[in-house]
């Protein structure tokens, strides 16, 4: 992205109001509460039912919006196949996490990711818009980890992390992220982490630090001002794209993790990892996501200022044609299947097939997201029978049903529902033993 197009979008100090460039943000003014969706104008509105539990084989999108009962921001986890809606933080959300902005789920539905902003935009409407390019704005967050198994919320350790700068790996067993100028890998369990590379993110260019983990696992691209970087995740290895005319913001693996969707020259590209040709396809500001099934990717376009519309890259074909939702689009994440493209339309959680017509609202967000909208496949986990536990010296037990452990800590669920936290190391080896078998198979 060059300076006049990052002018244009209205620079870093005026995204409360404007074009977040680097994953497609928008901050409007409170929407509707989760069970009071106002009506569609381009498709027509999901019902949805609230339950009070996420039930095994869940697979939906995540999203933050306002609680219909509290008024307060929460996340939720909405099905359309089922037509069901889970409040996954249920009110527990403190001022300390302020909005839970940007939820990302792990590969393998065990944690959801989400994140607060710090000294966002001090004062940026006493500045002219000068003033506002030439300020160097703090594009920091603190992150949380919020347990499926158990709903505790943790916060990651190691200070503020930088705009953006978060992926899972593809089997959700660690994450990338930026700590403190370093590209690291975190287990999400233990906070475990690992420096892979140098790795310092424009402040003045804040969204080219878009990270992207390639669905074999072997290599994290990052999005950087002026290329794509590819760093192995033990970091043995590195090396660049080199593409001509690139513009930073975003990039998109192929299924087989052979080629990279990214804009060059104001077009979609693709570039091949095999013999490092590119193709070009259609004019683009933002390439959002490839498809599982490797037929589709999905971009955004600016027609005109303030106004971004979703098109569908046809691989087979090379034509793309406009989703059919007018007005304010961005995100653009497909499902499992890659059959369901789920994005934000006017503040709308909106779904469509690959063909871009009749689209579905499925629910509301809350002042819009910071990110693409995530799907989010719950039920890979075990289930744990109710057994009885012991500690170390066989003088007490109890009967529980395991349901999480971390740090050391096991989380068990007694038959009236009562939950309890043991460490570890207090329990017998046989329940050491389950314990280290009941992870392992949800990994």
């Amino acid at each position: 992205m060059n300076t006049k197009q990052w002018r244009e979008a209205g620079g870093a100090a005026s995204m409360c109001a404007r074009l977040a460039v680097g994953v497609g943000v928008l901050f409007l003014p409170s929407l509707a509460t989760a069970n009071e969706l106002a009506p569609s104008q381009t498709g027509e509105v999901v019902e949805m039912s609230d339950v009070a539990e996420v039930p095994p084989g869940t697979c939906g999108v995540l999203h933050c919006t306002e609680d219909s009962q509290s008024g307060k921001p929460d996340i939720f986890l909405s099905d359309p196949t089922a037509g069901i809606r889970v409040n996954l933080t249920r009110g527990r959300l403190s001022e300390e996490h302020l909005k839970p902005w940007g939820p990302i789920g792990s590969p393998d539905g065990r944690f959801v990711y989400m994140y607060q902003y710090k000294n966002f935009l001090p004062d940026a409407g006493q500045r002219s818009m000068h003033q506002r390019e030439q300020t160097r704005v703090d594009l920091r967050k603190k992150g949380w980890l919020l347990d499926i198994a158990t709903m505790d919320l943790r916060e990651i350790p190691g200070g503020y992390m930088p705009y953006f700068a978060f992926e899972w790996a593809p089997d959700g067993r660690m994450f990338a992220w930026n700590k403190d100028g370093k590209l690291c890998a975190t287990d999400p369990e233990t906070f475990e982490t690992k420096e892979i590379a140098e790795w310092t993110y424009s402040v003045s260019h804040p969204f080219a630090t878009w990270l992207q983990w390639s669905p074999d696992g072997k290599w994290i691209a990052c999005a950087e001002e002026n290329d794509v970087r590819l760093v192995a995740p033990d970091g043995s290895d590195e090396r660049r794209l080199h593409l001509d005319d690139y513009e930073a913001a975003s990039c998109a693996w192929s299924p087989e993790s052979d080629a990279i969707a990214t804009v060059t020259k104001g077009r979609v590209s693709v570039y091949s990892l095999n013999d490092e040709t590119v193709r070009r396809f259609g004019q683009a500001f933002l390439v959002s996501g490839w498809s599982a099934d490797g037929r589709f990717i999905a971009y955004l376009r600016r027609p005109r200022p303030k106004i971004r519309e979703i098109w569908i890259l046809s691989l087979a074909s090379g034509k793309s044609h406009r989703v059919d939702a007018p007005g304010d689009c961005h995100g653009g994440t497909w499902d499992a299947d890659g059959k369901r493209l789920a994005f934000w339309h006017e503040g709308k959680l909106t779904l469509v097939g690959a063909d871009g017509k009749t689209p579905k609202v499925i629910g509301d967000s809350l002042r819009g997201s910071a990110m693409a909208p995530r799907w989010l496949q719950v039920g890979h986990q075990q289930t744990s029978p109710v057994r009885t536990w012991s500690d170390s010296t066989g003088q007490f037990t109890i009967q529980a049903k395991l349901i999480g452990a971390a740090n050391g800590e096991v989380r068990l669920k007694r038959p009236d529902g009562t939950a309890i936290s043991v460490p570890l190391e207090r329990l017998s080896d046989a329940d050491k033993e389950f314990v280290e078998t009941q992870r392992a198979g949800n990994r």
